[in-house]
């Protein structure tokens, strides 16, 4: 079941569903016709009444958050790099810099490419890593975005 209109409660849904054999939740949602029909035949003998607590579930998608992606992308080229404090402290304080910078960057870009994969698949959730800004807050190498290399442009990237 699938409806358009905004003023549909997914919690009603549910609580109608409950006397879902009778087809009060089809009408609440827009569905006279299987409405009646679940009215004059107890759901569908009640399989139809059954499975509808699945559809019930998704009846109103454009309020509901769809999960399903986290951080990792396993069909897309899509990639998050990240660094170890040991590895940036292995190198020049200039080099760190740099090399913070550069994954900054390739994230920022990284991320505007999550996000366009999302909205084209139909996800509307998606949990930003906390590596998107490799090492920010470490307590010995972390940084503010503007005091990295091309700081100001790394900051537009994000925004």
């Amino acid at each position: 079941m699938s409806t358009s209109n905004e003023t549909h409660s997914v919690p009603v849904g549910y609580i109608l569903w409950i006397f879902g054999f009778t087809g009060s939740h089809r009408f609440y949602y827009g569905k006279p016709i299987t409405g009646a029909l679940w009215f004059f035949t107890g759901g569908l003998l009640l399989i139809g009444w059954i499975i509808d607590v699945f559809l019930t579930r998704w009846s109103d998608n454009d309020r509901v958050i769809r999960l399903g992606l986290c951080c990792i992308f396993r069909d897309a080229p899509i990639k998050f790099r990240t660094a170890t404090a040991t590895a940036i402290k292995r190198l020049s304080p200039d080099e760190g810099r740099k090399k913070l910078a550069d994954l900054c960057a390739e994230n920022a870009a990284a991320l505007m490419s999550a996000l366009r994969y999302c909205s084209e698949h139909g996800i509307g959730c998606f949990r930003v890593n906390s590596q998107i800004l490799p090492l920010k807050t470490h307590p010995e190498v972390g940084y503010g975005v503007r005091e990295l290399p091309g700081g100001r442009q790394i900051v537009k990237q994000f925004q």
